[in-house]
């Protein structure tokens, strides 16, 4: 009877052995192969797990154990979104690109830094009235260029060379001048008989080019101007 028993046991397990047969290598993932096969015997056998990447290594678990199959798959599929996603703090973002003038308000071609003031001067494109040039000087947070010293007016002429309206003006009290911009008014360049406040109309000056110093005139006429204001680096101020 012992003997009987032993040869169906062994019987047993030889046909344990046919229906389940061992599964075969996984290729080199070193190498970016996926698994060639899974060989599990039987017709109700699950079919082979779908590899879907190679860039994460990793060992499938048995091909019977769908619920440990779905989660490698689910872990792939987590790894390879986390490293697609970009960081969420910011800190590795790359900055934007600046540009160093835009900030500048003395950087066009129209404008000029005095070096022995840092003073920065701007002179206009359009011409307008006296009037309209002092407004439009206080817009960009400046003010009607003020000439305390020949050095400024030659400054001003060599770099820009046209007539442009100048802060000096008689409006409040004819024939006593004043700077727009409250300075003391200890210097002038007036041309030869000038001021003369021809028909008694002239009360703004104008800094006249290539050096013809300064007339005195109606205040309506368009001229270009000039703006000044502290330079970038604080000077002038």
């Amino acid at each position: 009877m012992q003997r009987v028993i032993r040869q169906m046991s062994f019987s047993a397990w030889s046909m344990l052995g046919l229906a389940c047969q061992p599964m075969d290598e996984l290729s080199d993932y070193s190498s970016g192969s996926a698994v060639s096969e899974f060989q599990v015997g039987g017709a109700d056998a699950a079919p082979p797990p779908e590899v879907l990447g190679t860039e994460s290594h990793a060992v499938l678990p048995n091909a019977t154990s769908g619920g440990a199959i779905d989660r490698v798959r689910a872990g792939l599929e987590t790894r390879s979104l986390t490293d697609e996603a970009t960081d969420p703090s910011g800190e590795n973002a790359a900055s934007e690109d600046t540009d160093p003038d835009a900030a500048d308000p003395c950087a066009s071609e129209n404008d000029a830094v005095d070096p022995s003031s840092g003073i920065c001067y701007s002179l206009s494109r359009a011409s307008v009235s006296w009037f309209a040039a002092r407004a439009a000087c206080a817009a960009d947070a400046a003010g009607l260029v003020t000439i305390s010293s020949a050095d400024v007016e030659a400054f001003l002429v060599e770099r820009f060379g046209v007539t442009f309206w100048t802060g000096a003006n008689d409006r409040a009290v004819e024939g006593q001048f004043e700077w727009d911009s409250g300075a003391a008014f200890d210097f002038s360049s007036f041309d030869v008989d000038e001021p003369n406040n021809l028909f008694g109309v002239q009360d703004c000056v104008e800094n006249v080019a290539s050096g013809g110093g300064w007339h005195d005139r109606e205040c309506g006429v368009r001229n270009r101007f000039v703006c000044e204001r502290a330079g970038s680096n604080g000077a002038g101020e």
